[in-house]
């Protein structure tokens, strides 16, 4: 995988910034493929992605941090 990040250089953040707007579509076009019906189910799969993104961004951003002495 490091390979791959230096190979793509700089445009690596931003594919990576992408991938959440793709996943954003995906939860609408699946949601819009069962006449928005199946919003429900679409979320049900997509909860757990959301959960661990969650997670994610508490621990890098919001938890709080041990003191150094």
């Amino acid at each position: 995988m490091d390979y791959f990040v230096r190979k793509i250089g700089t445009w690596w953040k931003w594919l990576q910034r992408w991938t959440y707007a793709a996943a954003v579509l995906t939860l609408v076009h699946w949601a819009a493929l069962h006449d928005w019906n199946g919003a429900v189910s679409a979320l049900v799969h997509f909860g757990p992605l959301t959960a661990l993104e969650a997670y994610r961004v508490w621990y890098w951003y919001l938890r709080p941090w041990p003191k150094v002495v």
